[in-house]
Parts: C-alpha cells; sequence; structure tokens
C-alpha cells in the first residue's frame, strides 16, 4: 500500500505480527488499540517516516513514557522511537531489551545498558550508529543480529556472565577492531562476527566450547586468532575469507 499514511488498529485486536505493515513507505501514524497485548516491533521495520507506536491511553498492557514503549511493569523495553538522539540510558526496571527495541534508531550514539538486563533479544539494536558497547554483567544472551550492520561499531566489550551470542550477533560491524569476550561465553554461533572487516586480532576466552559454522567469515583482515583451552569444535568455514591472497598471519592454540 503505497500511500497510506495512518493505520487504526481496533480495540478488538489482540496481536501484531512482524513485518505487519512493511513496505508502506508514506506511512506515519500507527494507532494501537486498548486490545493489543502482543506487538513485534519489526511491524514496520521498512516504514522509514514512522518513528514510533501511537499506544491507547486505555491499554493495560504497554506503558509509554517520553516516546519509549515498555511492558506495563516496565520490565520489557519494547520499542524506542526513532527520534531519539544522542545518549540512551536503558531504565534499571528493564530485565529484557525486545526485538528490534532500537533498531534503526540512527540518532542515537551511546546506550547504557544496566546489570539488570538479562536478555538482549533479537536485532534489539541493528542499524544502530554506535561506536562502543559495553555489556555488562548479568546478561545472559544476545540474541540473533542483536548488533548486526552497526557500520560505525569500534569496540564490544562482554561480560563474564553472558553464554550465549547469537547467529549473526555482529554481522557486518565492518569498523570493528577491539572485540573482548567475557570468559563465560560457551559458543560463537552462526556468522557471529562475519564480514567485520576491519579486526585483526580475536582472542577466543576458555568458556568457549564450540566456534560456529561460518563464525568469522569474511573478516579479511583478520591476522592473528588465539584459541581458549576448552575448544572442542570448529565449524565449516568458521574462519574463511575470499581475500585474495589472503592475509599473512597466525593461529595460537
Amino acid at each position: 500500500m503505497p500511500n497510506l499514511k495512518e493505520i487504526i488498529v481496533p480495540d478488538s485486536v489482540e496481536s501484531i505480527a512482524s513485518q505487519a505493515f512493511n513496505w508502506c513507505p508514506k506511512l506515519e501514524r500507527v494507532h494501537i488499540g486498548k486490545g493489543v497485548w502482543d506487538m513485534d516491533a519489526r511491524a514496520a521495520a521498512t516504514c522509514h517516516l514512522l518513528k514510533t507506536f501511537d499506544i491507547d491511553e486505555e491499554n493495560p498492557y504497554f506503558e509509554v513514557v517520553y516516546d519509549v514503549i515498555f511492558s506495563e511493569d516496565f520490565s520489557k523495553l519494547v520499542h524506542c522511537s526513532r527520534d531519539k538522539t544522542g545518549s540512551f540510558t536503558v531504565p534499571s526496571t528493564v530485565t529484557t531489551i525486545g526485538i528490534a527495541a532500537f533498531g534503526a534508531c540512527h540518532g542515537i550514539n551511546e546506550f547504557i545498558i544496566p546489570g539488570t538486563v538479562k536478555t538482549i533479544e533479537d536485532i534489539a539494536f541493528s542499524s544502530t550508529d554506535i561506536k562502543e558497547i559495553t555489556i555488562p554483567d548479568g546478561v545472559e544472551t544476545i540474541g540473533q543480529a542483536a548488533f548486526s550492520n552497526c557500520y560505525l561499531l569500534e569496540k564490544i566489550t562482554i561480560a563474564d556472565s553472558v553464554k550465549s551470542i547469537g547467529e549473526r550477533a555482529f554481522w557486518g560491524c565492518s569498523a570493528l577492531t577491539d572485540v573482548r569476550l567475557g570468559n563465560g561465553v560457551e559458543c560463537l554461533e552462526y556468522s557471529a562476527f562475519v564480514l567485520c572487516e576491519s579486526l585483526k586480532e580475536i582472542v577466543i576466552p576458555d568458556g568457549v566450547t564450540t566456534i560456529g559454522r561460518e563464525a568469522f567469515n569474511l573478516c579479511s583482515q583478520l591476522e592473528s586468532v588465539t584459541l581458549g583451552s576448552k575448544v572442542q569444535h570448529i565449524d565449516v568455514s568458521a574462519f574463511h575469507s575470499y581475500s585474495s591472497p589472503p592475509p599473512s598471519g597466525e593461529l595460537r592454540l
């Protein structure tokens, strides 16, 4: 619907799925009725004129504070307006940063995540303009593509509490040069660091047992890899590169 500018979701609707309103390039406003209790923030991911969702004041399932949508108990951050700029501090009530919560929030250049957060869901920070991110002690899971296509991201520090780094978590972070993985990480999933083209060195901590398929695929500048003592399985094309000729470097066990 190329000319659609406004959508009013009636009170009878309970759930809005991913991509429900995608490819409506002129869409500027979506009003969410009071019956909606489940909403995927990817519902209008490609609608770049839409900055946020308008939640009905009588909706008991969501709370809105300064254009940020939370669950009713403020434990989950559901969606942040794309108008936000500067530094953003996630409130300490939050334990889950939801799917695509900050997706394409290009105006935010810094995120401060409290230790109360346990889960960062899929594509939560995808395509943001951050240069550095610290995942604090307390976070246990980083979801699929959580920081994918953060083209300006240069440094990541991941606390020991993190056990799982999801598929494509840092896919396409082409400026990334400094990766500090915590000792609690057990598995680097499929394509976790694909196309991190500026990365020259990676130290795999002792907690990691599995390096997934294509985990560091197309990291064309990678020169040094240090494997931890507990690595048991290195999957297909984990360190594969199509660069020609391949960079000289070393693998330390």
